[in-house]
């Protein structure tokens, strides 16, 4: 009688064991197919800009969050599949992972960065127009972009040097695994990377929401001049905020400014609002770390840090469906690139 519940547990424990191992051999397939998909159209889109040329700041942000994203998505996919050869094959590369995770966080992280910026750049638009295009500019933009790159670089070198991996012994399975320890210098220095962390992420998210609050005003403001103005006194969008005569052959040309520019409006609009529902995991991931860090460490390793990479995956990749919807030589240009490549194939 013991040996029969003896071998029905062990049973049950091998199934569950199984069920697990499908579970992640299905997760990782998920994640590595997401990555892939934005690492193929964040390079599209880095390729499109650079071929239409980088001529104002908005056109750097949106080349710079293209890359930011094509960056995060690679480490994203090396860490996934470390993870994948070390469940099937049992090789393990600890620092390797470590690295890949810490500067996909660091990509991402710029990512956010830039987006904050577009969302700024847009609604500050709205209230001083004129002020905006001679303060954003294409130099001071790229500029901007750069130090943001080179600080999230530096603040996680900063981190990644300071990692040790130790090999111990799990006694309860007898097996080895790798743990993680930070150096004493690290120690000192984590409570203030952590306060900042927590700082950004809600000052980011809180900025975006007033943004997409500011700029959706600005449009439905434009949208109610144009309707009185019965196209003859035609607002030139949240960009521009002031009316404009219009008399005669000029009615058509600025007419289809306005539409450009309103089009241009809505595609930043769309960016920004993307990341910022994308970025809810994240933010929910911060505020379970403020109530207990290690009830957070728990959840981070075993959901987290997997529903984070998948909304991160996702946000990257739609960003190439919005600049084919508002971005009209964006279009014209991947259109024409296809084209040329179905047509060279047949």
């Amino acid at each position: 009688m013991n040996d029969t519940l003896v071998l029905n547990a062990v049973g049950q424990v091998e199934r569950a064991l199984e069920t697990q191992l499908v579970v992640k051999y299905l997760l990782y397939g998920v994640q590595l197919f997401i990555s892939s998909a934005t690492v193929c159209f964040n390079l599209i889109n880095t390729s499109t800009f650079l071929h239409l040329g980088l001529k104002d700041s908005s056109t750097v942000c949106f080349f710079a969050l293209s890359v930011a994203d094509f960056l995060s998505a690679v480490f994203i996919m090396c860490m996934y599949l470390q993870d994948t050869i070390a469940t099937s094959r049992k090789i393990y590369l600890p620092a390797f992972r470590v690295c890949s995770f810490l500067f996909s966080v660091a990509a991402k992280e710029t990512a956010a960065g830039i987006t904050t910026y577009i969302a700024l750049q847009r609604a500050l638009c709205v209230a001083s127009p004129f002020f905006v295009r001679q303060a954003f500019t294409r130099k001071r933009s790229a500029l901007v972009i750069c130090a943001l790159f080179a600080f999230y670089l530096v603040f996680f070198v900063l981190r990644a040097s300071n990692v040790e991996i130790h090999q111990v012994v799990n006694p309860a399975t007898n097996a080895s695994v790798h743990v993680l320890f930070f150096t004493d210098t690290y120690q000192i220095i984590n409570s203030y990377l952590s306060l900042y962390r927590n700082v950004t992420v809600f000052v980011e998210q809180g900025t975006m929401i007033i943004c997409i609050v500011v700029i959706a005003q600005g449009l439905r403001s434009s949208r109610r001049r144009m309707e009185r103005s019965g196209c003859k006194h035609v607002a030139t969008s949240s960009v521009i905020n002031t009316s404009i005569n219009i008399s005669g052959s000029t009615m058509q040309a600025t007419k289809k400014k306005y539409v450009k520019e309103n089009q241009a409006v809505h595609q930043c609009l769309a960016i920004v609002i993307l990341h910022v529902v994308y970025s809810c995991p994240r933010v929910i991931s911060r505020c379970i770390y403020l109530i207990s860090p290690t009830w957070h460490s728990t959840l981070f390793n075993k959901y987290l840090l997997d529903i984070i990479s998948v909304s991160d995956g996702i946000n990257a990749a739609a960003q190439f469906v919005i600049y084919i919807r508002f971005n009209k030589k964006y279009k014209e240009f991947v259109s024409s690139r296809f084209r040329c490549r179905v047509a060279s194939q047949k």
